[in-house]
């Protein structure tokens, strides 16, 4: 509302002013000045959870950079799709970005129709790896992988396990082929809700970021972490690949995209800008308190990773047979 208002009061004093601003207004500023009013940033999950607190703190520190202000916009649901599509849709300037993840890669081999083609974005700066932890409710009783595959058989399919995420979603149904049991998928529009039906106890597992996982401790029980090596923050857990389930290494990431067509002037500033802040040392601390790990790659780069993923991801959901729900 504040915004708003703002910018309301600019177009009343506009008539006050010389005739040559509005003329002078009406071009975009060259790319080197961007930005020059406030930009928004789109989140596709609910406020709350580490990746929406991750959001929030990259939004700060670029707002004291660039000297404008960073507007949250939190758009969860359809797999991450509303906020994708609201970012494709939206003018080609810049100033409305997506704060997003692995699930741009995934959806296209996941649903036949999208609300915004995979071509209408265009990729910023990567800046993080976001392995995911399974983690159970102390209360269940179990403390190892090997003890919680024995209980899921011994439920023959009453056991269930919450998903906040695309990647989250693989790597529940990678785990139940691989493992031989079956878990009730129970989908929620982030990881707050499905931190909270966790331990409360409405869930019996979930794919959490392990940030998260840790900061519950006492309360959670975090059994194995999906990435290809331990993570230093909770550095007693094993991956999955010892307890020899090889197919659970890979992690999810989070990176910026701006719709397709912005100048590419603008990418590389917007690109520049994203880099420096994820590499500071006061960001990366954050980063590693959600449980993330600082990868940050620049807009030509991460395009071709971005590229990479989604034929990866295509392979994985082939192989395994996993489709959207």
């Amino acid at each position: 509302m504040t915004t708003r208002r703002r910018f309301g009061t600019s177009l009343l004093l506009a008539p006050l002013a010389p005739l040559a601003v509005p003329a002078a207004r009406a071009a975009e500023p060259p790319a080197a000045a961007f930005p020059t009013r406030p930009v928004r940033l789109v989140v596709p999950t609910p406020a709350g959870g580490s990746f929406d607190g991750l959001a929030r703190f990259f939004g700060e520190k670029l707002a004291a950079a660039w000297k404008q202000p960073v507007v949250i916009e939190n758009k969860p649901g359809a797999a991450t799709m509303l906020a994708a599509a609201q970012v494709a849709k939206s003018p080609a300037d810049g100033y409305t970005l997506l704060f997003g993840t692995s699930a741009v890669a995934q959806n296209p081999s996941l649903y036949a129709k999208m609300p915004y083609e995979p071509g209408e974005l265009a990729a910023v700066a990567k800046l993080h790896d976001i392995p995911l932890a399974l983690a159970v409710n102390t209360s269940l009783g179990v403390t190892t992988l090997p003890s919680f595959i024995e209980r899921a058989k011994a439920a023959k399919g009453a056991m269930s396990c919450g998903v906040i995420s695309t990647t989250a979603q693989a790597l529940g149904k990678i785990f139940e082929q691989a493992a031989g049991v079956e878990l009730v998928s129970v989908p929620y529009k982030g990881e707050a809700p499905a931190l909270t039906d966790l331990l409360g106890g409405q869930v019996n597992a979930t794919f959490i970021a392990p940030g998260t996982a840790a900061a519950q401790a006492g309360r959670l029980q975090v059994l194995a972490v999906a990435s290809a090596k331990r993570l230093a923050r909770i550095a007693q857990v094993p991956t999955f690949a010892e307890l020899g389930l090889a197919d659970l290494r890979r992690s999810g990431w989070g990176g910026v995209f701006a719709p397709a067509g912005t100048p590419r002037a603008v990418v590389d500033r917007l690109s520049a800008a994203w880099l420096q802040v994820a590499t500071s040392a006061e960001v990366a601390e954050k980063t590693d308190a959600a449980g993330y790990v600082v990868d940050a790659v620049e807009s030509r780069a991460f395009a071709a990773f971005v590229e990479a993923e989604t034929g990866y991801w295509r392979g994985v959901f082939k192989q395994f047979g996993i489709k959207a729900e």
